[in-house]
């Protein structure tokens, strides 16, 4: 039987045992460009290693190595330090500390992540601190697959701030239907002169464009909010 065809268990570095796709070394001997003959040496070096017993991710990556320092040292070197690479990037994705002093550095890609969010406004600060946690606690909570995945650009895990550590995302509006037939109207209205005074509309006109401006969640939660008070009168 093939090593393409075999159902191989293998053991990570978490623990976690998982089937074993020798395709991924395949992949990234051809992404390292490696001739033909040192190709299928490599290959058959690791076909020879998955008949241990026990077999680990570690192993794997060690015999690739070895061989590849044999055969081709710069497709080795190249190999080694895309590693360190991505361990490094790893490790500082799921280390909250780490990312919340990129977010107090101001880095252009933590602040400027979302074009919908100013970072200078303190609820919308507040509320990326809290992301920051969110987000390396949620890479930790998803299978390492799928969080290594969404980290190369493979694939994107949306609203990492908020789901899975939380059971809402960014995007559940509760009660959406109600608030765009009733409380936009009723919010309105409030804007139209019920006091002959006209100190409350003032107050209204002041504060609904920055809402709007800085977060337009919180304008529809107010109005939601007092939507229900005006019903419940």
């Amino acid at each position: 039987m093939s090593l393409g065809q075999t159902l191989l268990k293998v053991t990570k570095q978490t623990g976690e045992t998982v089937t074993f796709h020798a395709y991924k070394v395949a992949l990234i001997l051809n992404l390292l460009g490696v001739k033909d003959d040192v190709y299928q040496q490599v290959m058959a070096a690791v076909e020879n290693q998955t008949k241990q017993p026990q077999l680990t991710t570690a192993q794997i990556y060690n015999t690739v190595l070895s061989e590849l320092k044999k055969l081709d040292g710069a497709a080795a070197a190249a190999f080694e330090q895309e590693h360190i690479r991505a361990e490094k990037k790893w490790q500082q994705a799921i280390n909250p500390s780490n990312k919340i002093n990129r977010l107090i550095a101001q880095e252009d890609d933590i602040v400027h992540e979302n074009a919908n969010k100013n970072a200078q406004v303190f609820n919308t600060f507040r509320d990326l601190t809290a992301g920051m946690v969110g987000k390396s606690t949620g890479l930790k909570m998803l299978p390492e697959d799928v969080a290594k995945a969404h980290l190369r650009g493979d694939m994107h895990w949306h609203n990492l701030d908020y789901s899975p550590l939380s059971p809402m995302t960014n995007c559940c509006l509760v009660f959406l239907s109600l608030c765009l037939s009733m409380a936009i109207q009723w919010a309105m209205r409030k804007l139209s002169s019920r006091n002959q005074s006209g100190r409350p509309q003032l107050k209204w006109r002041k504060l609904l464009p920055t809402l709007l401006h800085h977060n337009t969640a919180v304008f529809l939660l107010i109005v939601l909010m007092n939507c229900s008070h005006h019903m419940q009168q």
